[in-house]
């Protein structure tokens, strides 16, 4: 896996945003073949907000949504 990191900078502000790529090899094509069109049911899991922050660092993210529990609460994606 690889970890590509993209900064660009718009009206004077810097957006970051971090994509990561697998090796083609990763996924068959038979693997492709059974995942497309199959269904699930939607699932949650619970992730310690340490690990949360802790990653954001690493990637060097300083996004306050990952860093700062107020503002987690209070974004669309709610918290707890």
């Amino acid at each position: 896996m690889t970890l590509i990191r993209v900064t660009c900078r718009l009206a004077g502000h810097r957006f970051r945003r971090y994509f990561v790529t697998t090796p083609a090899s990763f996924l068959t094509e038979e693997m492709r073949n059974q995942a497309i069109g199959q269904k699930s049911e939607p699932r949650s899991i619970d992730i310690e907000k340490g690990a949360i922050i802790k990653f954001a660092q690493a990637i060097e993210d300083d996004n306050p949504l990952y860093n700062d529990e107020m503002v987690a609460r209070d974004s669309r994606y709610g918290g707890s």
